[in-house]
């Protein structure tokens, strides 16, 4: 597998011929939240991305080790504890639960060391003395702890620029006490008795760019094999990481640095300051989980996700074909008792070829998703694949029972991959991303000022049988009022294809 790796800025093999050979688990880190708010759409983004990295190289036969921290003491949480007359451990708290009930919800797998930075505080002190010690922090007169960049020439090699040049793109004020602008500082030295600790040079809390690394280090060993965060984390955040932990370490800190794209609303950076923050429930009430983990891996993970209504409405009918195929092939092969047995002897005869011949789309398919996750994680190939797998699929149900065997091992694959990209998470059900749909859809259609009709799934297909024997004795004219009843619904009626209906992609008029 080959990953684009930001400090080269070039795609790697994530591994030598020997590391692989070793049993060695993969470590990877990534940068948790700061739980002063509720979680957002731009952090289930970095959870749906990691988790689709970490599940296909389990798929691949990988041992992972994945950890991702939370930053539960932080400047942002003081103040929002004193600002509602709140502990600072009851605001961390509350945010942390609420975003790990929402990776539940996602399908999001739970990580395999969770650091919290209060646990440790001994840790994150011991590496600082460290540093002091071996000359590259010092301790200025308010009593805060800087971090020399003076002593660490290859400082600025991550993002790409000199001091020079990343002095030049800074805005706050330097303090007077640095000895150089670009010091960073990795003990804040605060009295208040909220949200501070005891240290060697007293009161404070630890710095941001000091928790990740000392955690990382402590728990992953002094080499991480990747190191996942947020683009905008690059500078100053990573950049202060990887200088800190190879001053500290005397080896390389991370073998391969996987960025991610920023989050969008409407062409605009989702930001408090903009006003445009969506959070992750404020999303799963308005689209459903399985359209929002969709449209996230259907641009590449290095690119910027624009969220935008008209992108969600124009995916919609590809999942929904994802789950209708799966659905209606669980059910053929409940039906006809599909086990192993059972496929042998369907393919008895002359029937055997051509079972055997089909299932070279199971094949292709799988070919398709490896090559594609196996070059630098490319999502956007692999929803494609699957959907054009999906639709020969379709063509293949219109004659099921001859086609049985090559449904099933379709599906199979559908699955493993839909499994690997989180696209079926816990709870839902062809019914539930259905009804999902049909609130996206009626939505569309009330702000575009017309009324339109809900369906629930059964009278949808109570309407399409009913319609289908009105045709059947060629009684046109009503069953065109009932394909128009279920136009007013959003739904399109597809005639000659097993699939039967698709939403509509035009608001307010049929698909002609």
């Amino acid at each position: 597998m080959e990953l684009y790796n930001t400090e080269t800025g070039r795609r790697e093999p994530l591994r030598s011929v020997e590391d692989s050979r070793s049993n060695r688990p993969i470590t990877i880190y990534a940068c948790g939240i700061t739980p002063y708010d509720r979680p957002h759409l731009g952090h289930a983004a970095t959870a749906i991305r990691c988790a689709v990295l970490r599940r296909f190289l389990k798929l691949l036969g990988y041992s992972v080790t994945f950890v991702q921290n939370v930053t539960d003491i932080d400047d942002k949480i003081v103040n929002r504890a004193k600002q509602r007359g709140e502990d600072p451990a009851v605001i961390a708290t509350r945010y942390t639960e609420e975003y790990q009930l929402e990776m539940l919800l996602l399908g999001v797998p739970v990580p395999d060391r969770e650091p919290r930075v209060t646990e440790h505080l001994a840790t994150i002190i011991r590496y600082i003395e460290k540093l002091i010690n071996g000359g590259h922090a010092y301790q200025v007169t308010s009593g805060d702890i800087y971090f020399s960049i003076a002593s660490a020439p290859a400082y600025g090699k991550l993002a790409g620029h000199d001091t020079t040049q990343l002095l030049s793109g800074t805005r706050a004020p330097v303090r007077k006490e640095k000895k150089h602008a670009l010091d960073f500082v990795l003990w804040k030295s605060n009295a208040d008795p909220i949200g501070t600790f005891d240290s060697p040079w007293g009161r404070g809390r630890p710095g941001w760019h000091t928790e990740c690394c000392a955690m990382s280090n402590s728990i992953l060993g002094d080499t991480l094999d990747i190191h996942c965060g947020g683009l905008d984390l690059l500078f100053p955040h990573h950049e202060n990481e990887l200088v800190q932990a190879e001053c500290h370490n005397h080896a390389p800190f991370v073998r391969s640095w996987f960025h991610l794209g920023l989050m969008l609303i409407d062409g605009v950076k989702m930001s408090k300051s903009e006003g445009n923050v969506v959070t992750i429930q404020d999303a799963r009430e308005r689209w459903g989980i399985p359209l929002i983990v969709y449209n996230i891996l259907s641009v590449h993970y290095r690119s910027p996700i624009n969220v935008r209504e008209k992108i969600f409405e124009e995916r919609l009918n590809n999942l929904v074909d994802l789950f209708w195929f799966d659905h209606q092939v669980a059910a053929l092969a409940k039906v006809h008792h599909t086990t192993e047995e059972k496929r042998g002897h369907l393919a008895d005869g002359a029937a055997r070829d051509i079972l055997e011949s089909d299932e070279v789309h199971a094949d292709e398919l799988r070919s398709r998703c490896i090559d594609a996750l196996s070059n630098d994680l490319n999502t956007p190939l692999v929803l494609a694949a699957m959907h054009e797998a999906v639709q020969r699929g379709i063509v293949l149900l219109s004659n099921p029972l001859r086609h049985l065997a090559a449904l099933v091992a379709l599906r199979k694959q559908l699955r493993i991959f839909g499994e690997t990209l989180l696209l079926f998470p816990p709870s839902y059900s062809f019914e539930r991303v259905y009804s999902d749909a049909s609130q996206v859809v009626k939505r569309r259609y009330q702000e575009s000022g017309t009324s339109s009709e809900m369906l629930t799934l059964g009278e949808l297909h109570e309407l399409l049988e009913k319609r289908d024997s009105l045709r059947a004795v060629r009684r046109f004219p009503e069953a065109d009022a009932l394909r128009h009843r279920i136009a007013q619904a959003g739904i399109t009626c597809l005639d000659g294809s097993p699939r039967r209906w698709r939403f509509s992609t035009v608001g307010g008029k049929e698909e002609s």
